[in-house]
């Protein structure tokens, strides 16, 4: 009883949070019209294939700034993370958001992302010309000791005021179109980082954390009470096994006892050979030194008091059989037995934590 008291007592706050978290998630389903499961089966690998898009625009695109920067492949590589880093990590980060906010029940929510999914591409086509404009400064200053370097800002704007495509170069006109490929991909991937309705999957991975808690804590009594009983078990198994062992000491020593008994006359009849030795070597010395005859006594023969030689009373009890003892083990065995199915049923399992909050939203095991 205290074993079970101290397992519910362990749950208690794993099965609150869970029962909570389960009438949340349902709830939050039911206000979304939300009917199927969701799927971020593609979180980690979304993530992966970001960061690949992220190192291949990085170096492609350094490969292309390389022969139009003073420092060279170095210094394009540190310009083109930053440029890669706005383009695959700040935009198409906030593209793949504003995506999934698209999906929501709220009309005036799905409005005011609509005007940002708008807004977004926008600012990265943008960012992408002014970016291939950037290129153009750069090379026309190139090569020029009496260029202003600082000046190619100043630059870059003007030709993306003249012309927005009017870059110099091919490369230039790639390296902007480059961007705009690699944010749509990266958006795309961003998008697939969770489940396309927002906050849906956020909201089941932490109702699978919880579960996973409670599945874990209610493994733990399982395993709790389980040991409690094998320590029962084992008191109970071994109290048995003294007591034959104590049957089996007593028998020896009833055979002792018997083989005592049944033997003493005979050993003791070296009490009778004693004494005549003793009496003869007393009657020799005495005969030796008188000076009268010995008295007539002397040639009769002395003997051990009878009694003596009468065996002491053993009248061992009768031996007490185990079975009753067996038997009494194996009802308390199975009264433990009783007694833990019982208590078990007092300890919630998962699937009735979450009918009581709500409902089972998936099958579990």
């Amino acid at each position: 009883e205290q074993k079970v008291g101290e397992c519910l007592n362990r749950l208690h706050v794993p099965e609150q949070e869970l029962r909570e978290e389960n009438l949340d998630f349902n709830e939050f389903r039911r206000e979304s019209g939300l009917r199927r499961l969701p799927d971020y089966s593609h979180r980690k690998s979304a993530f992966r294939y970001v960061l690949g898009f992220f190192l291949f625009e990085l170096l492609l695109n350094a490969a292309m700034l390389m022969e139009v920067n003073a420092f060279g492949l170095l210094g394009s590589i540190v310009l083109m993370s930053l440029i890669g880093l706005v383009n695959v990590g700040i935009m198409a980060w906030c593209m793949g958001g504003v995506l999934r906010q698209l999906s929501h029940v709220q009309v005036t929510r799905k409005r005011v992302y609509s005007v940002l999914a708008i807004a977004i591409p926008v600012a990265v086509v943008a960012f992408n010309l002014a970016v291939g404009h950037f290129r153009d400064s750069m090379q026309a200053v190139l090569g020029d000791p009496d260029a202003d370097i600082f000046g190619v800002g100043g630059d870059t704007f003007e030709r993306l005021g003249s012309g927005l495509v009017a870059f110099d170069s091919f490369q230039s006109a790639l390296l902007a179109l480059l961007g705009c490929l690699f944010f749509g991909v990266a958006a795309w991937k961003w998008l697939d980082r969770d489940d396309r309705f927002p906050d849906y999957g956020r909201r089941h991975r932490r109702l699978k954390e919880k579960t996973a808690t409670y599945v874990k804590h209610y493994d733990g009594a399982q395993q709790a009470l389980k040991r409690t009983l094998d320590d029962f078990q084992s008191r109970l198994k071994d109290i048995r096994q003294r007591l034959v062992i104590k049957q089996s000491q007593w028998r020896e020593q009833c055979k002792q006892g018997e083989r005592i008994v049944r033997e003493f006359p005979t050993n003791l009849l070296q009490y009778q050979h004693d004494l005549n030795a003793l009496l003869g070597e007393y009657y020799t010395a005495n005969c030796s030194k008188r000076t009268e005859p010995a008295p007539a006594w002397f040639s009769d023969r002395i003997g051990v008091d009878s009694e003596i030689f009468e065996a002491p009373t053993f009248n061992p009890p009768e031996q007490t059989s185990l079975k009753g003892v067996g038997d009494k083990v194996d009802e308390a065995i199975s009264v433990l037995q009783s007694m833990i199915k019982e208590s078990m049923r007092r300890i919630h399992t998962l699937e009735s934590v979450l009918a009581q909050s709500g409902g089972e939203v998936e099958s579990r095991q």
